[in-house]
């Protein structure tokens, strides 16, 4: 288990590491200085309009729903994708095992198991965006192809035990 050093609530306000802060770090620039600019410029003189308080309010109180939706959204996305990616995981050390017991001789069985780890491999890569290796093969389905394949000579050439 790795264990690490409890940060402090300053590491934790000033950390950019995941924060979404360095990609609107110039939006939130550009608007403070607007703001400043329009400050001084109603301080300075008199012409500007001032809109009433519940206009703002009743904005205001728009965009954060709209965007706690947003952000709901896109959680329930991201944690709906790690389940799904966490069932494959478990379902391919199931799988190992079963293929430990099914196969005469458990050498036999390591060729369907590269091709499942690389099926693992191809779609991490394919869902960051992230460049594979050269040597995974170009699609998770031609992967899941070559499982088959593998299994249905093994079972043809029988290597697999009957039961399956």
């Amino acid at each position: 288990m790795i264990i690490r050093e409890r940060p402090t609530f300053l590491d934790l306000v000033f950390a950019l590491k995941g924060s979404i802060l360095p990609k609107i770090a110039p939006a939130l620039v550009a608007l403070a200085l607007i703001s400043l600019a329009l400050t001084v410029a109603d301080k300075l003189t008199s012409g500007l309009p001032h809109l009433p308080l519940p206009i703002f309010l009743l904005m205001g109180t728009a965009i954060s729903l709209f965007l706690g939706f947003r952000n709901n959204a896109a959680y329930a996305r991201w944690w709906e994708a790690r389940i799904a990616l966490g069932t494959l995981l478990a379902n391919t050390r199931s799988f190992a095992r079963e293929s430990a017991v099914a196969f005469h001789d458990p050498s036999d069985s390591h060729p369907v198991l590269r091709l499942a780890r690389s099926l693992h491999q191809r779609l991490r890569h394919e869902l960051r965006g992230s460049t594979a290796p050269d040597t995974l093969p170009q699609s998770a389905n031609a992967i899941l192809d070559a499982m088959a394949a593998e299994i249905r000579e093994a079972k043809a050439n029988r290597r697999i035990a009957r039961f399956y």
